[in-house]
């Protein structure tokens, strides 16, 4: 995958996780949390491990892309 491709897909998991991850966070934090509720915790709480994983290798592919090195054409 390119960086980009890479940067779009982790960012948009992390959105994905965050969002996820705080809308049954009340209902879990009060006690009245339903099987669905931990649910969709548990999921955005991968979402935000895997985005930040995906983002971590697409600066990694882009520091490799920008550091190599390049030839002119004449």
């Amino acid at each position: 995958m390119t960086y980009t491709k890479l940067f779009l897909t982790g960012g948009t998991s992390l959105l994905a996780g965050a969002f996820l991850l705080l809308v049954p966070f009340s209902s879990i934090i009060n006690g009245t949390a339903s099987g669905l509720d931990w649910f969709l915790a548990a999921v955005g709480a991968f979402l935000l491990l895997e985005g930040a994983l995906m983002f971590f290798l697409g600066v990694q592919s882009r520091k490799r892309d920008l550091s190599r090195r390049r030839f002119l054409e004449r």
